[in-house]
């Protein structure tokens, strides 16, 4: 069954996609319980180890933003395990990919970036012209 879940902040949103049928929940408490602190998680969730994982999903992808801006594919890009032409590369360690195959799929995050509103940039004089 596939079931579809919004995750929001004030600053970030992101729709996931997870086919129970291929995504169990035996496979979510193994990416759970690869984390530290996995049973604090679940307990925090309601019990629930599908909202546990989504909710340490998207602290991953809105840090993967935060660090590096990215657009979906760029975040799709970061989970994989093979480039375009199938060979490996370096996935987001703990994680699976996340374009469907795996049973779990971002559909899309956005996020609210305005920079020119948030940062104060003032030069600071140095000490001898202070004392002038």
């Amino acid at each position: 069954m596939l079931r579809t879940y919004n995750l929001s902040t004030q600053d970030y949103e992101m729709t996931v996609e997870i086919d129970t049928d291929r995504m169990t929940e035996e496979r979510l408490h193994e990416i759970n319980k690869f984390w530290g602190d996995a049973d604090y998680r679940v307990a925090n969730s309601n019990g629930d180890v599908t909202t546990a994982v989504l909710r340490l999903l998207f602290e991953e992808v809105r840090g993967l933003v935060q660090r590096s801006p990215r657009a979906l594919s760029g975040v799709l890009y970061a989970f994989a395990w093979e480039d375009a032409k199938g060979k490996y590369k370096d996935g987001v360690e703990g994680w699976p990919a996340m374009d469907g195959r795996e049973g779990i799929r971002i559909v899309s995050c956005w996020h609210e970036l305005e920079l020119d509103e948030f940062i104060h940039v003032e030069e600071v004089q140095p000490e001898a012209r202070r004392a002038a």
